[in-house]
């Protein structure tokens, strides 16, 4: 898949890595598969000012699943509210995500980081891990659907962009699993409030994935040299495959799932939490 650097496109076409289980030899990585499927547009009236009739929804059907995504926004009192909805074979719709907020409010997006971070902790306490995993891996393709059905005027409204407010809080609920965090967190993404981009947390910025795999290579070949075990085999050869391709930042590293890490293993954790900070402050952003 080629970037377009002409829209927020760039910045719907998310590729999710997953860090597993941690041993003191490597970091392995785990690839969600792809999710495909058919969109059925609903309603739309994508207005330019939002108003009381600006509305979007759509059914997503996952491609050889029973599986299905409903999504619903609309404007009303100067709140925008969404609600994305699951099922599974013939079973009753179940709203499992709803965010509301009144975009007419000063600086609203100031606020939007609180919102996620306080649905995310929804998410994780009425959620199953398996169906927050699977629901955040369906929701990661759709921004690139949205664009395709859309055309690059319609993608480029706070309606349809709204979807990227869910995708956050399921990226950070299940950031906070895979940490063994008690708290979900979603940092200030600067290109956000500024209106470079939709929104993410700052720990899922993107990034090139060629400026990543040379950092991350050079870091291993020091701390190798320092005595350090630091082996990350599998996720270079991820970044290789991403080539000319942008991922999450967050992703590429993550806290081991081990509670009392030995003497060895922190020394790994601190290594990656320096390579985190210098992918997403120095590595390129995806541009737009």
């Amino acid at each position: 898949m080629k970037v377009n650097k002409l829209s927020f496109f760039v910045l719907a076409v998310l590729c999710c890595i997953a860090v597993s289980s941690c041993s003191q030899q490597d970091y392995d990585i785990q690839i969600p598969e792809r999710v495909y499927g058919d969109m059925n547009l609903l309603n739309k009236n994508l207005t330019k000012d939002l108003n009381s009739s600006s509305n979007l929804s759509f059914e997503y059907q996952i491609s050889d699943a029973n599986e299905y995504i409903k999504y619903n926004v609309y404007v009303e009192n100067n709140q925008l509210h969404s609600k994305l909805s699951y099922k599974q074979n013939d079973a009753k719709w179940v709203d499992i995500s709803e965010i509301d907020f009144n975009f007419k409010k000063v600086n609203y997006k100031n606020g939007m980081n609180d919102i996620v971070e306080k649905h995310a902790e929804t998410l994780k306490k009425k959620l199953d891990i398996a169906i927050i995993n699977r629901v955040g891996n369906i929701l990661e393709g759709l921004p690139e659907i949205l664009y395709k059905k859309l055309g690059r005027n319609e993608y480029n409204n706070e309606l349809t962009l709204s979807i990227f407010y869910h995708l956050a809080a399921f990226n950070t609920s299940i950031r906070a699993y895979e940490d063994k965090s008690k708290d979900c967190q979603c940092g200030v993404n600067n290109s956000y409030l500024s209106g470079e981009s939709p929104f993410f947390c700052a720990e899922d910025v993107m990034v090139s994935a060629d400026e990543a795999y040379d950092l991350i290579k050079e870091r291993s070949i020091i701390k190798k040299s320092e005595g350090y075990e630091f082996n990350p085999k599998s996720l270079l050869q991820y970044l290789s495959n991403e080539s000319g391709e942008f991922v999450s930042a967050s992703k590429l590293v993550q806290s081991p799932n081990q509670k009392i890490p030995d003497r060895k293993t922190k020394c790994v954790i601190k290594t990656h939490i320096n390579i985190k900070q210098n992918v997403i402050f120095s590595a390129k952003l995806k541009p737009v």
